[in-house]
């Protein structure tokens, strides 16, 4: 019985430590892609920050699919499982007036 509960600690434990994770990932990709931008402004990237650093946009989601999410995230990420835990950590879509404050 010890070993199952011990088995079941530890999955949940590992799930915690990877939940936490992505968004610190995220903060990571975004830091280190804009640090390779040609001109720092992440315009050569599919995602970037928005004018005033207050949310990012995916300005090219086959791009970002092919070319970002593998390099950053270990196993195969489909666009929509990355927009799923967006979702899940509270981040929202903004459709209108992103970045005019």
């Amino acid at each position: 019985a010890t070993s199952k509960t011990t088995a079941t600690s530890a999955a949940a434990a590992s799930k915690e430590k990877s939940a936490v994770s992505f968004p610190q990932k995220l903060m990571e990709m975004l830091a280190i892609l804009e640090s390779e931008s040609s001109d720092g402004s992440m315009s050569d990237q599919p995602i970037s920050w928005l004018p005033g650093g207050d949310g990012f946009i995916i300005s090219d989601p086959n791009e970002f699919t092919l070319r970002v999410l593998p390099r950053f995230f270990s196993q195969r990420v489909e666009f929509s499982s990355f927009t799923r835990k967006l979702y899940w950590w509270g981040f929202r879509k903004v459709t209108r007036g992103a970045g005019t404050d």
